[in-house]
């Protein structure tokens, strides 16, 4: 067994977002995990896999393990159906990190857009289909519960932005028909207070 952990760093090749949480932490199921499963297709997911093939090589010797899980996946459509040629990697980051003394100290994600400059919540939430790079910091382990590669969310880079700030609407194509009368600005009446 090894004494130092397991510790590599690698880049995706750009894909295609499904069901991210990057913006903020998935909180459902307990422990604050931001997370997302990267599409990737063609010739680069052919030559991620096998480079993380070598890395997983590199893992077992260190740890001294037999088999060691990958958390990349073929690609399913919502049937169900393998979409051939496509593969989905499982990038995960926790929330917060625990100091020695119990402490927490939040994880900052850093998402920067395709020129590398920083990205805050105005320019919208990255929602699934947006085109994507992801850093990992690519850990292994091997215990009783879980044997296998860990892809840590280090940083992301946004190429196409999807979001939601649209709702809908950006659907349709405008039609002649119905109109909706403009919604009206509630106003205070003077003299009330708006607090």
């Amino acid at each position: 067994m090894a004494n130092k952990p397991f510790r590599k760093s690698i880049v995706t090749p750009a894909g295609i977002a499904v069901y991210p949480w990057l913006n903020a932490p998935d909180v459902r199921f307990g422990d604050p995990t931001y997370k997302v499963n990267l599409r990737v297709t063609g010739e680069e997911a052919v030559a991620f896999i096998a480079e993380v093939d070598k890395i997983k090589e590199e893992a077992l010797a260190h740890l001294g393990a037999k088999e060691l899980v990958v958390p990349i996946v073929q690609a399913v459509d919502t049937d169900k159906v393998v979409i051939e040629g496509a593969y989905d990697i499982k990038c995960k980051a926790k929330a917060f990190f625990k100091q020695a003394d119990g402490s927490l100290v939040e994880n900052n994600i850093t998402i920067v857009d395709a020129q590398k400059n920083p990205m805050d919540e105005s320019a919208g939430t990255i929602w699934g289909g947006s085109k994507l790079k992801v850093a990992l910091n690519i850990g292994a382990v091997s215990t009783a519960v879980y044997s296998g590669l860990m892809f840590r969310i280090n940083a992301v880079q946004v190429l196409e932005l999807v979001t939601g700030t649209q709702g809908g609407a950006n659907a349709f194509d405008k039609e002649d028909g119905f109109t909706a009368e403009p919604k009206q600005a509630v106003k205070v009446a003077e003299g009330e207070d708006e607090s």
